[in-house]
């Protein structure tokens, strides 16, 4: 059995704008070792800095509220959105070394510590062994602004005013070619071809399913399939995603609809994923058939996490299992 360092542990469920934010994750400063050479005092600084995250935000606002070292909080995201990426329904976990009695009061807490454009929706205790990174699935959406004399100034940072709406070729547009192409998506592939190699290289298996991959009207809009309504949404469910994988498909799926590719071109793509040495996406993108979607349209909205105990202190091992016992001596040692 892991043994845990702390006693107890929680779950947040969070949004937050990523306009202004280097990703989910959080970055790490450079060696000093590696700076040797640096003479611009603008890059040292930028390298001994490094951006905002979502996370370095988080664990600022939980070692302030919890007392505790952001070593010792162990964040986890159950999704790591890329730099100007958004979320309505990111989910975390964290390890606390006292019981949150009043969760309500704790996400009132947070808040108060966090920016305005970061903010927690609601706090809940799981078992120590809970792990949000085990999800069962995600939604992400996709927004599009398609009105030909260009983005809305209220919602370009929200929504892709695409580049090939914005040239004479707008009423090529098509929004039934765009939702063949997303139907085209459904299904269990390799999804090599329709990703960015991750920097870690940590990723494994590149076979991913995708249970829906439609377009649905955006909020407060009635849907219509022609472009006289120019807010729509690209809604994204699979049971997992590769690095940069949605921001592929949205690309392919805008290229399809705009007459550059067709449905039969991303079902061969799909068919033979291979990067073939490359980093951006498989042989359709490295031949400039579609450009990868810029992130500020994109949001994760949901995770889909299996449900926790109703009450986490009695676990699968029983009252008197190991768990419980371990997580009896941490109190005792935290009591001394």
């Amino acid at each position: 059995m892991r043994e845990y360092k702390l006693p107890y542990k929680y779950i947040a469920e969070i949004s937050y704008d990523g306009t202004r934010y280097n990703g989910f994750q959080l970055q790490k400063a450079s060696s000093p070792s590696s700076l040797l050479t640096t003479t611009s005092k603008s890059k040292y600084r930028a390298a001994t800095h490094p951006p905002p995250t979502i996370q370095g935000k988080l664990e600022t606002a939980l070692t302030r509220f919890l007392g505790i070292h952001r070593d010792d909080l162990l964040l986890q995201g159950a999704g790591r959105t890329d730099a100007g990426v958004h979320a309505r329904g990111q989910v975390v976990h964290f390890f606390s070394k006292r019981r949150l009695e009043d969760t309500n009061r704790a996400v009132l807490a947070l808040n108060s510590l966090l920016p305005e454009d970061i903010h927690v929706l609601r706090v809940l205790r799981v078992p120590l062994d809970y792990n949000v990174r085990f999800s069962m699935g995600k939604v992400y959406t996709y927004d599009l602004h398609l009105d030909p004399l260009g983005s809305d100034p209220f919602t370009q940072r929200y929504r892709l005013c695409p580049r090939a709406l914005l040239n004479s070729n707008f009423v090529n547009f098509n929004v039934e070619a765009l939702s063949s192409a997303a139907a085209v998506f459904v299904g269990t592939y390799d999804f090599t071809g329709f990703s960015s190699k991750p920097r870690d290289k940590s990723q494994r298996s590149a076979v991913r399913t995708i249970r829906r991959c439609e377009i649905i009207s955006a909020p407060s809009q009635q849907f219509s399939t022609s472009c006289s309504d120019p807010l729509l949404r690209i809604e994204i469910e699979g049971d997992g995603f590769l690095y940069k994988q949605v921001r592929h498909m949205v690309g392919a799926i805008l290229a399809a609809a705009s007459g550059r590719i067709t449905s039969e071109d991303i079902s061969k793509a799909l068919a033979d994923p291979v990067h073939r040495g490359g980093v951006e996406g498989g042989a359709l993108a490295r031949s400039g058939a579609y450009i990868l979607a810029e992130p500020h349209g994109l949001c994760l909205e949901k995770v889909f996490l299996p449900n926790p105990p109703s009450n986490p202190e009695e676990l699968m091992y029983g009252e008197q299992g190991p768990v419980l016992k371990r997580r009896n001596e941490l109190l005792e040692l935290f009591d001394k």
